[in-house]
């Protein structure tokens, strides 16, 4: 099993760097966060992978489950809560496929490797608010990029995300709409600890 799951977590790291194949070509698409997540997801995943095969050392739960978090709860936000300008951009050649669709094929890739394939019992409770850390860092670099550099794409004034526009900011448009992305990360992390400690220890790769 420890090869099958090698070779699904090689595949889903060449989703991922596939995905975010654009971004190698127009650097400002590296603002969003969508394309920076995909792209850890793609390293955390290449490593896994082939820790797996060649039976060497798994990066840390702390970073699993991040990547976890982050790439179910950019769904759950760009699905439910606010469209996703990263969508927008043409797709790359090498796989015909709409950045929706290849989203959702790597977020349903990596829920079958955490059920099927990972260890559990190894995510501790103050995680899910470690992994909340990423996101006031990302809120400030991407506020500090478009103020200093307003022609630098990828969007017409340089804010990757309408919320972020502080030439429009609200203290109630702005507050309820970072509330509701923070409730939801908060959300998937807790869940996804609770689901860590419900499933058996052992993982079927081992």
């Amino acid at each position: 099993m420890r090869y099958l799951a090698g070779i699904w977590r090689l595949a889903i790291a060449a989703l991922c760097f596939i995905g975010t194949s654009p971004a190698w070509h127009a650097v400002s698409l590296w603002a969003f966060l969508m394309y920076q997540i995909g792209f850890i997801a793609g390293i955390v995943m290449l490593w896994s992978g082939c820790a797996s095969i060649l039976r060497g050392v798994q990066p840390p739960a702390l970073l699993r489950g991040f990547v976890l978090t982050y790439a179910f709860s950019l769904a759950a936000v760009h699905f439910f809560v606010t469209p996703a300008a990263e969508f927008g951009v043409p797709a790359q050649q090498v796989i015909p496929l709409s950045a929706q669709v290849l989203a959702l094929i790597v977020v349903g890739m990596l829920a079958v490797d955490f059920f099927a394939f990972e260890p559990h019992r190894a995510f501790k409770p103050v995680y899910p608010l470690v992994w909340l850390v990423y996101l006031p860092l990302y809120a400030a670099f991407a506020i500090a990029r478009a103020y200093w550099f307003p022609h630098s794409g990828p969007t017409a004034n340089a804010y990757p995300y309408d919320y972020l526009i502080i030439t429009q900011f609200t203290w109630g448009g702005a507050g309820v709409a970072c509330l509701k992305i923070v409730a939801i990360y908060l959300a998937v992390g807790v869940v996804l600890c609770l689901f860590d400690r419900a499933l058996p220890a052992k993982s079927a790769a081992e």
